[in-house]
Order: structure tokens, then C-alpha cells, then sequence
């Protein structure tokens, strides 16, 4: 594979031989005619892009992260007053699915990768089940019929005190053979673990690329990882590729399917400084949206913007800010040079606090990720220096239905933050489930180039599904949304990011070219 990703929008397209004369007879109509080798437009004329065609329902098969573990790696620090056995840590997992329109919710296993499969329980409006466990599991979701099911799912672990101090959440994942993933650091102080999961019948093979502050890096084993089937492989990144404070890479598989993304754990000395995952980025694209930015007063300065160009030619970037009042600029960033295979972080200091969506522009394909951090209060530790958490929210593609667990048992607040990035409005309607009921749906209007904060209410929600619609019948809708998950440790809030995941029916549908 090259060093450039393509987006999904250009995947390549399945062609139907029979609709060439159809397809012509429709092109001549709507977008002109040929007259002696020159195309005549049509007045009011508009590029219409190929449908997309649902593929036949299967299995939802979605990889469930185990608990945070405590790595040292070369360089890193930790504090010696504290053993592996002091950090205590609790570790959640919900599984779910959910009911479509119509029918009921679709059956579902959820089985520790080692461990016995178990039935997700049947409450009348979903099927649901909680656990607490550090083993990393594999939710199974039959199809509703001739659909496929609305799964999701999300491991949850959180620690208040000690190296490991901070919120984590990942989602359940399915499988890909190409992931981006844009964040963490390999130089002295952090650790960034890659976290590989087989859910398939067959061995899977793992390349990595990495890119760096000053371009790529060089690895000492970055190929052909071996993950067995039905099993997970962590790898050292620090011991993996070269040191660097920036960090972005794409795992390639061969042979099968892997779900991957990267646990992040830094220290200040002996100071925890934040647990983070980093979860699949959308590919590299000239135009993309970060989501779930959610900034305060005191932690932007220690927030900012990755941007990572893996090609061949420098990259130059333009960085928005969609908040509630619309567009705003990033200082400094109105274009930023971004070098071939270079990684570059920008700043967020001096933003205003609230929620946003990032917007970046590039006139070459480019992905990212962003960085929000939550500042504590220093402690007997060491005075001088406060504790800090941290969460990444990866790049996202436009989705018009996707899903998101909302957490089982965090004290905290669990907020929905939606980002239209496009020129008209979009209403956004979001359903809450819990194991009882249906909940009102909420209607939310999210204004062209805006952001929209939306508090799940109630601690037995369970998940949420959403839908968009653009108020132009012409343009295609789609916002990205992502939840933002805070709870407040005795020194300080600690914070987390789950993405809203695309409808799995509507991932896999494939665009079709009637050319």
C-alpha cells in the first residue's frame, strides 16, 4: 500500500454492465450534451454522486478493549512509592443492540477472547449486558432480518489516584486491513501501547508506518506482527519505532481483519499526566472534521490540534473552529505548513471555552486528531506540578445514522457534542435507550458550520442512536458527533471521548457507478 490513503467516498465502485445505455441516456439529460466534441451544460445542472447499495446483512462483529495496563517502558517514569497492586482501578464493560424502527432488538453474545460466550440479556426495548472485567471481549450481533444489527459497545476503566490516575473509554471497534491512528508520544516520559484484537477464525498479519515530528520514523519491528486468531497482541510503541513527542500511524493487515488503536499513559516526574485512547481517524482526505473538542478556560493552553501529511508533497492547512456561535479561527493557524511526512501539532491556547468541532482544509490528503486536557491540583506528590488527564477525539467522516454506549455507573456527566460541518442546517434527531423504555427523543437543530452540546439526562440511558437530515434537499447530510465523558477525581475532573460510530449497514454499503 502506498503512503497515501483513499477516502471511502473513492473506493473503487462497482460497476453494473447493464445500466451503461440508462446511464447515458441520464447524463445526456441532466448534465448536457456533445456537439461537435464540446459538452453544452445544462443551466441548473448538478454533479449527482452514485447510490449506494446495501450489501446482504451478516454477523456485527465488534472488538471490546480490556483494562489500561501499567507499562514502563525506556525512559518512562513512575512513582516509586506505588506498586502495580496499589493503583486500583475499575473496569467496565456494556455491550448492547438496538432496536431499528422496526422489530426488536437483534440477539447478541458477548465472550471474553479467552472465555465462555454469554447471551445478552433481553429486556423488551434492547438487549444489554454489564460487566465488570479487564479481559478484552467480542460482541456478536446477529441481523434483524434481512438488516444489520445496531451494536455497539464500550470498555470503560478509571482510576483516581496513582500512575494510572484517569478516565478511559474505548469503543467496541470492528475489524478493518487499514487503520490511521493520530496521537500519543514515544519520547521519555509517555507510553504508547498499539492494542491489536483478531476476532476472526484466521492469524492476521501487522505492518506499521509511523510519522513523526520530523517525518517518518524508523521502527525496529514494524512488520509482520503476528496476531493469532481470536486473540489480542499489545505492542511497546516505544520500544517499537523511533522516539518522538508526536506520534501518527497506519496499521496495514494481511490474511484477515484487525480492530486497533493505541493506549496512551504520560507521567511528569513521578506526576501522573493522563491515560488517553486513540481510536481509528478517518482516512486522509482534503477536507475533515474533528469532533467532541470540548475546551475550559484553564485547560486550552494544554490542548491542541495533530495534523499528520503522509505524502509526498508539503501539505498546507487551514484550521476552523465550529463552535455554538458557527466559524471561528485558530491564531495561527489561518494556514499552517504541514511537511511531507511530517506530523504537526497546533495549538488551542487562547481559545474561548466550549464545544467545538475542528475543521481542517488542505490542498493535499491530510488526517488528524485533537487533544483536550483537564489540569488538577497539585498534591504531596510533588507541589509544584498538578496532575493532568487527557483525551484524543480522531478525525471523523460525515454520518447521517450512527450509534454511541453511553457508559454504565460513571458519576459524571455524559455529553452528546454534535458538529455540522457543512453549509446548511441539519436536524439531528437523538433517541436514548435504556433497558426499560424508549426515551423522548430530542430534536436538535444544528446550524450550518455549528456545534451543539446535548447532556444525556439520567443515569440509566444506556445508549443512543442518531440520525441527520440536511434542510437542503439537494446536499447530502451528515454530521459528526462524539461523547464527552467527565467525572471529578479529589484533585481534579478527569475526561474521556467516545466517538459516534457509523450505522454498520450504511459503512458497508457500496457506492455504485451506473457509468
Amino acid at each position: 500500500m502506498g503512503s497515501e490513503s483513499v477516502p471511502r467516498r473513492s473506493r473503487p465502485l462497482v460497476r453494473r454492465v447493464g445500466a451503461v445505455v440508462s446511464a447515458v441516456l441520464l447524463l445526456g439529460a441532466t448534465a448536457g450534451v456533445v456537439l461537435a466534441g464540446e459538452s453544452v451544460p445544462v443551466p441548473g445542472a448538478r454533479e449527482v454522486p452514485p447510490p449506494r447499495v446495501a450489501v446482504p446483512a451478516t454477523t456485527t462483529t465488534l472488538a471490546c478493549a480490556g483494562a489500561p495496563s501499567l507499562v514502563a517502558g525506556e525512559g518512562m517514569a513512575v512513582d516509586p512509592a506505588l506498586e502495580p497492586g496499589d493503583v486500583q482501578t475499575t473496569t467496565r464493560v456494556r455491550a448492547l443492540t438496538l432496536p431499528r424502527a422496526e422489530g426488536a432488538a437483534p440477539a447478541a453474545t458477548y465472550a471474553p477472547l479467552d472465555g465462555q460466550e454469554e447471551e445478552l440479556d433481553d429486556t423488551g426495548t434492547l438487549r444489554l449486558l454489564d460487566a465488570e472485567t479487564e479481559e478484552p471481549g467480542t460482541l456478536r450481533a446477529e441481523p434483524a432480518g434481512d438488516r444489520r444489527a445496531l451494536a455497539t459497545g464500550a470498555t470503560v476503566a478509571r482510576t483516581d489516584a496513582g500512575d494510572l490516575r484517569g478516565l478511559l473509554a474505548t469503543p467496541c471497534l470492528g475489524p478493518g486491513t487499514s487503520t490511521w491512528l493520530v496521537g500519543g508520544s514515544t519520547e521519555t516520559g509517555s507510553s504508547a501501547e498499539l492494542v491489536l484484537s483478531n476476532t476472526g477464525l484466521t492469524p492476521a498479519t501487522v505492518d506499521l508506518a509511523a510519522w513523526g515530528s520530523t517525518g517518518p520514523l524508523g521502527a525496529t519491528r514494524a512488520s509482520g506482527i503476528l496476531v493469532p486468531p481470536q486473540s489480542q497482541e499489545r505492542v511497546l510503541l516505544e520500544g517499537t519505532v523511533d522516539a518522538d513527542p508526536h506520534l501518527a500511524l497506519r496499521v496495514d493487515v494481511t490474511g484477515g481483519a484487525v480492530a486497533a488503536s493505541v493506549q496512551t499513559h504520560e507521567m511528569t516526574g513521578v506526576v501522573p499526566a493522563g491515560l488517553a485512547s486513540v481510536v481509528p481517524a478517518a482516512p486522509p482526505a482534503t477536507e475533515l472534521t474533528v469532533p467532541g473538542v470540548v475546551l475550559t478556560e484553564q485547560d486550552a493552553a494544554s490542548s491542541a490540534l495533530r495534523v499528520v501529511n503522509p505524502g509526498q508533497e508539503a501539505a498546507e492547512v487551514r484550521v476552523v473552529l465550529l463552535g455554538p456561535d458557527g466559524r471561528s479561527p485558530v491564531g495561527g493557524a489561518e494556514s499552517v505548513v504541514v511537511e511531507p511526512g511530517g506530523v504537526h501539532d497546533v495549538s488551542l491556547a487562547g481559545v474561548e471555552p466550549g464545544s467545538y468541532g475542528v475543521n481542517v482544509v488542505s490542498d493535499v490528503p491530510v488526517t488528524a486528531g485533537a487533544l483536550v486536557t483537564r489540569v488538577g491540583e497539585p498534591g504531596a506528590l510533588d507541589p509544584d506540578i498538578p496532575p493532568t488527564d487527557r483525551a484524543w477525539s480522531a478525525a471523523a467522516e460525515p454520518l447521517t445514522s450512527g450509534t454511541v454506549t453511553v457508559p454504565d455507573a460513571l458519576p459524571g456527566t455524559s455529553a452528546l457534542v454534535v458538529t455540522n460541518p457543512s453549509g446548511w442546517t441539519q436536524t439531528v434527531t437523538v433517541q436514548p435507550m435504556n433497558a426499560r423504555n424508549r426515551q423522548e427523543e430530542a430534536v436538535l437543530e444544528v446550524p450550518s458550520w455549528s456545534t451543539v452540546r446535548w447532556v444525556v439526562r439520567g443515569g440509566d440511558v444506556a445508549g443512543l442512536r442518531l440520525t441527520a437530515e440536511s434542510e437542503a434537499e439537494s446536499a447530502d447530510p451528515g454530521v459528526v458527533a462524539s461523547l464527552v465523558l467527565t467525572a471529578e477525581a479529589d484533585d481534579g475532573e478527569l475526561i474521556s471521548v467516545l466517538p459516534v460510530l457509523e450505522d454498520p449497514e450504511d459503512a458497508e454499503a457500496v457506492p455504485v457507478d451506473l457509468g
